[in-house]
C-alpha cells in the first residue's frame, strides 16, 4: 500500500537520499604520546622536563576543543645499571610522580573529570634491557658489537652490568648518551573529539 503523501511502503533510494548516521555527532579517537626523562637514581620530574618540548606537546594536545580524555597510560622504566631492587623502587616512584603530575596538569588544562580511574600506570620493575639492546643496535659508536654481545649474553644481570662497566666506552658513550634515554616515563593520552 501507499503511505501518506503518495509514497509507497517500500524503501526507494530515490525518495530517501539521507545517508546512515547523517546529522549524528560521531566521536573521533585521538591519541598523543610523549616521554619525560629522569636523572640517574632520581624519580622527581625536573623543571626542564616540565617545561620541555614533550610536555608542551602534551599540553597542546590536551587543549583541543571538544576533547574528552578517556585514558592516560604511563609506563616507567630504569636503565640497566644499578642495583635491581633499587631500580624497581625507582621505576615505581617515577610512575607515581608522573601520575600525580599528569593528573594535576590535565586538571589545570580544564579536564576536571580526569580522575584516578582514567589512568593506567605500569612501572617496569625489571631493568630495561630490551630498550638498551634496541638503542645499542641503532647506534654507530665503537665497540657496539662488544656491548651487544654482553647485553644479549646469558650472564646474570649483575655480571652483565659489571662487564659493561669494564668497557672503555662505558664512562663516555654508554653512561652519558645511551643509558639516560632509558630512565623515563612514557605517557600516552587517549581521548575522543566530537566531530560531525
Amino acid at each position: 500500500g501507499e503511505l501518506e503523501g503518495g509514497r509507497s511502503g517500500v524503501f526507494s533510494p530515490e525518495e530517501n537520499r539521507r545517508s546512515p548516521g547523517e546529522g549524528v555527532i560521531k566521536p573521533e579517537r585521538v591519541t598523543h604520546q610523549g616521554t619525560i626523562f629522569f636523572k640517574i637514581n632520581r624519580a622527581n620530574i625536573r623543571a626542564s622536563e616540565k617545561e620541555g618540548e614533550a610536555m608542551q606537546r602534551i599540553r597542546d594536545f590536551a587543549r583541543q576543543k571538544q576533547l574528552k580524555i578517556r585514558t592516560v597510560k604511563i609506563n616507567s622504566y630504569a636503565s640497566p645499571d644499578g642495583e635491581l631492587e633499587r631500580n624497581a623502587r625507582l621505576t615505581q616512584n617515577r610512575g607515581d610522580n608522573t601520575f600525580d603530575y599528569m593528573k594535576e596538569e590535565l586538571r589545570a588544562l580544564g579536564h576536571a573529570s580526569v580522575n584516578d580511574t582514567n589512568f593506567q600506570k605500569q612501572a617496569e620493575t625489571k631493568e630495561d634491557w630490551d630498550g638498551f639492546r634496541r638503542l645499542a643496535r641503532k647506534s654507530d659508536y665503537p665497540s657496539k658489537d662488544k656491548v651487544l654481545d654482553i647485553a644479549t649474553s646469558s650472564m646474570a644481570l649483575e655480571e652483565k652490568e659489571d662487564a659493561l662497566r669494564e668497557l672503555e666506552v662505558f664512562d663516555g658513550y654508554l653512561a652519558e648518551t645511551l643509558l639516560p634515554k632509558l630512565r623515563r616515563s612514557e605517557i600516552e593520552i587517549i581521548g575522543f573529539k566530537r566531530i560531525r
